[in-house]
């Protein structure tokens, strides 16, 4: 295990195309203030994409902190220039839809950016492992574990043909493990305090259990540099 801004770091580079996962136990200090300023301050309200709940803007010195924590040597594992600057777009999110409230796109794993040069960043800030974590996946017709510009058309052309084909057998919950459209190929569990560090073009997605209704409270960042 290695060590970045003296903070341990399991470093995991999953599936066939090895993309890398950063898993930072202990990435606050302390919690418990950004927990209570989410419950008493933070203005929910429901996500205009795909995402299945409500999400609230992060406080200003948080996001910083999760952004000065991108150090040179993350950026080297992501394989992004150090002189860039970044740009860090974040906030709380909580999932409230039910399994059968879903729509065919929120019951499939997705990518957050169709770029390689984005990293997202998923804090827990609950410690319940029945509530879900980061599950990370293959496409089994093209074999992508990532999605990025020069695959987007490709992947989506293939994804719609499929799903409106008889080959799709998820069920109508939040995927769990493999189906017969993707194959899980990692999974982080979820602890309180914990980060995980990925790019935004991994195909991925939560798997929330029957426990649903229970807050599951994230953070989430996505980090982008620009040209």
């Amino acid at each position: 295990m290695a060590s970045i801004n003296s903070i341990p770091v399991d470093l995991r580079l999953v599936g066939n195309e090895k993309q890398p996962v950063l898993i930072v136990d202990g990435f606050l200090r302390d919690p418990q203030p950004l927990m209570r300023y989410a419950a008493d301050k933070a203005q929910f309200q429901r996500a205009t994409d795909y995402y299945p709940g409500v999400r609230a803007p992060c406080p200003g010195a948080y996001t910083n902190i999760a952004r000065d924590f991108l150090s040179p040597e993350i950026l080297e594992i992501f394989d992004i220039p150090h002189a860039v600057e970044l740009r860090l777009s974040s906030c709380f999110a909580i999932v409230t839809k039910r399994p059968s409230e879903l729509t065919l796109q929120q019951r499939i794993p997705h990518f957050d950016a169709p770029s390689r040069s984005a990293i997202a960043v998923t804090h827990y800030l609950f410690d319940d492992h029945s509530l879900g974590g980061t599950r990370f996946f293959r496409h089994r017709q093209s074999g992508y574990e990532y999605v990025d510009s020069h695959r987007q058309e490709d992947y989506c052309n293939m994804l719609r043909a499929e799903l409106q084909s008889d080959l799709y057998d998820g069920g109508d919950g939040y995927i769990g493990e493999s189906n017969s459209l993707f194959a899980e190929i990692a999974s982080v569990a979820p602890s309180l305090n914990r980060a995980v560090i990925y790019r935004g073009s991994a195909l991925h997605s939560s798997p929330i259990g029957p426990e649903w209704a229970r807050p599951q409270l994230f953070y989430e960042g996505l980090v982008r540099h620009r040209p």
